[in-house]
């Protein structure tokens, strides 16, 4: 019984169709269908899983202090679908952290957008810092909000020109 309006559904019934054979890019069709007292009603809904899938957090994230560059690996899901190769989008934050003052509490991280092709980033850090490293990622479709969860480097002081401790 709908307790809203006090009338009892008959019947809903789901009608899937897909299309496409890659895992994640396979578009969904759905018809939900509906029947009480009142009469009928059909409402159609169409997605693609590239639009609410979230990726694992890029693997192996790590810093190289020689070269000041940092490097990942692609998420593991591409390795199911690599359809959505050319949809990943990257985003890398590094953060200049403070040793001994709060002159720079409110530093912001600066965000680097990349593309998919890219699995590494030279940065232009200075000498003797501490710095955080982050990286996400997600299937760039427009109506996909879903970042993954972050892949962090934490504390890592640069000796020198492009050198790291």
């Amino acid at each position: 019984m709908d307790e809203d309006n006090g009338k009892t559904i008959q019947s809903c019934t789901w009608n899937k169709r897909t299309t496409e054979r890659a895992f994640y890019s396979q578009k969904y069709h759905f018809e939900l269908s509906m029947t009480n007292a009142l009469g009928a009603q059909q409402q159609f809904f169409s997605f693609n899983l590239s639009s609410i899938v979230q990726l694992d957090a890029p693997p192996n994230f790590t810093f190289n202090g020689e070269l000041s560059t940092l490097a990942w690996d692609y998420p593991n899901l591409l390795d199911k679908d690599i359809s959505l190769f050319p949809l990943l989008t990257f985003k890398v934050l590094v953060t200049e952290m403070c040793d001994h003052s709060d002159a720079c509490l409110d530093n912001k991280p600066k965000v680097y957008m990349l593309e998919n092709t890219r699995k590494s980033l030279k940065l232009d850090l200075k000498p003797y810092t501490l710095y955080n490293f982050s990286i996400s990622c997600k299937v760039d479709d427009d109506s996909n909000e879903y970042w993954s969860r972050f892949s962090h480097l934490n504390n890592i002081r640069t000796k020198g020109a492009g050198t790291c401790l």
